[in-house]
């Protein structure tokens, strides 16, 4: 019975004083429609940080539309520059050519917010990276045909008119 009891002790002991665990997340989405009223194609690149994250980053995306023949039909770019949003998104709307197909593809980052110093007296100073999402860019993943993922990197969708 005693050791019952110590057991039981334990399991509670080990789920009242467990740390909570949660993951830093970036999700990134890329998307091509077509509008048949207008005619007009609709590409939107988004960078989404959870809170936790955007703490110490700021999103950033960049949004570029190719046709068949790889030119580029738009693009554009934005930061939030304050960190303030948690997010940023990029919509680019452009009328299509029937029987041409379009590429939307998104670099999906971010900006590190803080910096720290590392030598006080040579001034030299170092971005706070405390989640190691710069790691993450090396890693030179790229996404084909995927909607969403999380991390950084590159996602590409397609349209026909």
């Amino acid at each position: 019975m005693r050791r019952l009891t110590r057991i039981i002790f334990a399991v509670l002991l080990c789920i009242c004083l467990g740390r909570k665990g949660s993951a830093q997340g970036v999700t990134g989405s890329t998307s091509i429609d077509f509008d048949e009223v207008s005619g007009m194609l609709i590409a939107t690149c988004e960078t989404d940080l959870d809170a936790t994250t955007q703490v110490f980053y700021k999103a950033t995306v960049e949004c570029t539309v190719k046709d068949d023949d790889g030119n580029i039909v738009a693009t554009g770019r934005f930061l939030d520059k304050k960190g303030t949003q948690g997010y940023a998104q990029v919509v680019l709307s452009f009328p299509g050519v029937p029987g041409t197909n379009y590429i939307a593809s998104a670099d999906h980052s971010l900006e590190v917010e803080l910096e720290r110093s590392v030598d006080p007296f040579s001034g030299q100073s170092d971005w706070y990276d405390p989640f190691n999402f710069g790691d993450l860019e090396k890693l030179h993943d790229s996404y084909r045909n995927m909607y969403e993922w999380f991390g950084p990197g590159t996602g590409q969708t397609g349209q026909t008119k």
